[in-house]
């Protein structure tokens, strides 16, 4: 199945699940590791940032890219940090120990991830306040980015209605070669010089040289993606635009809540004294885990197949990106 620019829906969902995979996977460890460890120190969290983080900071440097010209590593960031948070910064802090001695804990936890469910949802739906947090000036340029297509559609939000009413995205291009009424700043002539002084790098504009704005059909279709995407209501400005991290935050926003779930689920299954304490023998017990395991199999085998026949049923890639949060689950617990 193909959407209307005639890329496969499939395919790309198919690279999507693979990013969501790595990030369920990298919960499913972390939390295994902070739940038979119970360290919690702060030390091994900035290491496993700086693991992820250090090549693309260094390609950021040498290359003058923004930080989120890179998808993986500010989502796993992220999502690792806010992970971190709600486990170590919010007491008690929970191990298999400390639920062992005090069974209260056990509870504790189950009010930790719903407390992490309760945030992304609110942050999912709240785009004003998702702008907010990830526009707030000390970590803007982490989460905004200034691309061409960005800064056209910022410039374009600031004409007045009435340029565009008569031929509509035809009389852009006017625009390319000289905007005559100088409608936004006046020391800008032409949409050109517009966007060589809004996209910027890391360390400084970024230069136009060898790009060419004359390939008519790319510039209406970018143009009209992002005005169907105003609907989100998220920021623009001469900045940069956090429609970007947006977009992929919010197609993992569930991810690593599943794969910490499906960590302590493992865990407990896999631990002889909580069936200890119900009279059941080792030998009963590893029978019973057995056969949960091959449930789980069979169950994860369905999964895959039910998750690849609502992809073939997407009619759009927004239709598979919008319930791509909800059925992601289904295939990652393979």
């Amino acid at each position: 199945m193909t959407d209307a620019s005639g890329k496969s829906l499939v395919l790309a969902m198919c690279i999507q699940l693979l990013i969501s995979a790595f990030l369920f996977l990298s919960a499913y460890s972390h939390f295994h590791y902070y739940w038979t460890t119970g360290n919690y120190q702060f030390l091994p969290f900035i290491q496993m940032l700086f693991k992820y983080n250090f090549l693309t900071i260094t390609l950021c440097l040498l290359m003058n890219r923004h930080y989120q010209s890179y998808y993986y590593p500010p989502l796993i960031s992220f999502y690792f940090t806010l992970m971190y948070c709600i486990l170590a910064f919010i007491p008690p802090k929970i191990c298999a120990e400390s639920v062992k001695e005090k069974p209260i804990h056990f509870i504790y936890l189950l009010f930790k991830l719903l407390l992490m469910g309760i945030l992304v949802t609110i942050l999912s739906m709240s785009a004003y306040l998702f702008e907010k947090i990830f526009t707030f000036h000390l970590w803007n340029n982490l989460f905004t980015t200034s691309t061409i297509t960005s800064s056209l559609a910022a410039y374009v939000q600031q004409l007045d209605q009435s340029d565009l009413s008569h031929n509509g995205l035809h009389q852009l291009h006017t625009l390319l070669i000289h905007d005559k009424n100088s409608l936004y700043y006046n020391e800008y002539n032409t949409l050109l010089d517009y966007i060589s002084g809004s996209g910027q790098g890391i360390v400084g504009p970024v230069s136009m040289n060898g790009i060419s704005l004359n390939d008519r059909q790319y510039l209406y279709s970018n143009l009209h993606r992002y005005n169907m995407n105003s609907s989100t209501h998220l920021y623009y400005d001469r900045n940069g635009t956090i429609n970007d991290w947006y977009h992929r935050w919010n197609l993992d926003r569930y991810t690593v809540l599943y794969g910490i779930c499906f960590a302590f689920l493992i865990l407990f299954i896999e631990n002889y004294d909580a069936y200890k304490t119900l009279g059941i023998k080792r030998k009963q017990y590893q029978q019973l885990t057995s056969k949960l395991k091959t449930i789980f199999c069979l169950l994860s085998f369905f999964g895959l197949i039910s998750y690849f026949i609502v992809l073939f049923l997407c009619s759009n890639k927004a239709i598979c990106d919008e319930i791509h949060p909800y059925i992601v689950i289904l295939p990652e617990y393979d």
